[in-house]
């Protein structure tokens, strides 16, 4: 990695599989990026921004966690409805949708400290068969929330 101080940007190189590399740079024209660079850039910026929740300065949180998995894997959604019982209560509401015959779309809103959530999200990714799982989370303290309480006056 090489680090230029006077405009604040570092180098680095990665090595991944041609296949990615074609899929990112169809993604990358379709969008309208000129540069693989700013597209990698913009990449990682929504990666930070999206992993910020993970930070234990603000305790509660409300958000969204999307789970999608191949529903015909076996003791698969055994172990999801358990780890939905063992989080009862931070998962205030489960959406399940079938997408296909073998994949479904769980989606859990949440409220609870960041070390549940954590915990949480862990058991989720851990499991064998789930193909991703997406989280969105603010602060339960966060302005925006303040601005939408009705006021009492």
């Amino acid at each position: 990695m090489t680090s230029d101080p006077d405009n604040h940007t570092s180098r680095f190189g990665v090595t991944l599989p041609a296949s990615m590399i074609e899929q990112l740079d169809e993604i990358l024209i379709h969008r309208g990026y000129t540069s693989r660079s700013k597209g990698i850039h913009d990449a990682i910026q929504f990666f930070n921004i999206n992993n910020q929740w993970f930070d234990n300065r603000t305790n509660d949180k409300m958000g969204v966690i999307t789970i999608l998995y191949d529903c015909k894997k076996e003791n698969l959604l055994t172990s999801i409805y358990e780890i939905r019982y063992e989080y009862q209560d931070i998962i205030r509401i489960s959406l399940r949708k079938n997408i296909s015959q073998d994949r479904q779309l769980d989606l859990f809103v949440i409220q609870g400290s960041t070390v549940q959530i954590k915990a949480l999200v862990k058991m989720l990714t851990s499991l064998n068969g789930i193909e991703t799982v997406k989280i969105t989370t603010i602060p339960i303290g966060d302005p925006l929330l303040k601005r939408v309480q009705p006021s009492h006056q």
